[in-house]
């Protein structure tokens, strides 16, 4: 059905919109991207991710048009036409248009029925480790829920493992289960020829790349907090480093923060994770004798 079309207009720049945009513009379509923001994938990406990005879209010839919201689309006989701007008179032309913006839960219902306690920062119903929320008895999951997952506070997930792991977890808890919930979020992408992965929690304000910074080379950005890496994203990672960086982002690995701060090379902040993860086994089985 996207062979036919001429123009696409992908709303969000989220790593779906990102996806998408790189599918579409290899299929020969003429691609505009509308953000609401300046960066791409705002949720994950520095300013100095999202320009790497941003060079390959100039590349394929995908335009970006950031700082705007999609009111309208607009339509011709049930035919799409294309989107206006900001409630403005301002509009761009396509005939096919692709919407990933992910999604706020509607807490309205909840807070007009029930004295639910609402978080302020995040927009999700506040649950405890066991999903109940602030009303005993009452237990929320998916993305409505806000779990205390993160160092930063409680974070809301869109995320199909997530759904399905809270449901488990609320049922386990209701039943008697007194254990905490736990979620590692993993996200990967494939978007101009190149596959990133991000682990963990990308709220920290410290943050590194390393690497070249250009998408034909390995990069590698860490997220850290008081010398724990949080969050991690990679390109071009082997099975192992995967499974390194998923240890550690989980475990919240403790590292040497001067020697991340002279590091050159990929290779280099390996040999610091590494060192990380070596003396928290090493904590660990002391722990155990």
């Amino acid at each position: 059905n996207i062979i036919p079309k001429k123009r696409c207009i992908v709303v969000g720049g989220g790593y779906i919109g990102l996806e998408c945009s790189s599918i579409i513009a290899d299929k020969g379509l003429d691609v505009t991207i509308i953000i609401s923001g300046d960066i791409l994938v705002p949720s994950i990406f520095t300013k100095e991710l999202s320009n790497l990005f941003e060079e390959q879209m100039k590349i394929k010839g995908i335009k970006i048009i950031k700082n705007r919201r999609c009111s309208f689309i607009l339509h011709k006989l049930g035919t799409v036409v294309g989107v206006q701007l900001d409630h403005s008179a301002d509009q761009v032309h396509a005939d096919l248009v692709l919407v990933g913006i992910g999604s706020i839960p509607n807490t309205k219902l909840f807070s007009n029925q029930l004295v639910l306690q609402i978080n302020t920062s995040e927009p999700g119903i506040w649950v405890d480790g066991s999903l109940q929320t602030s009303i005993q008895g009452v237990y929320a999951i998916g993305d409505v829920a806000s779990p205390p997952f993160f160092m930063f506070g409680k974070a809301q997930l869109e995320h199909y493992n997530h759904a399905r792991n809270s449901a488990k977890h609320a049922v386990n808890a209701i039943m008697g289960d007194t254990s905490v919930y736990q979620f590692h979020p993993f996200i990967f992408c494939t978007a101009f020829g190149v596959v990133w992965k991000f682990w963990g929690d990308s709220t920290a304000s410290h943050n590194f790349i390393f690497g070249d910074l250009n998408l034909t080379s390995r990069l590698i950005a860490l997220w850290t907090w008081e010398g724990k890496v949080l969050g991690v994203l990679m390109t071009k990672s082997t099975s192992e480093e995967s499974q390194m960086i998923e240890k550690i982002t989980k475990e919240q690995i403790m590292i040497d923060l001067k020697a991340i701060k002279v590091a050159k090379t990929v290779e280099d902040v390996f040999v610091v994770l590494s060192n990380g993860l070596n003396k928290f086994k090493l904590q660990q089985e002391q722990q155990q004798q």
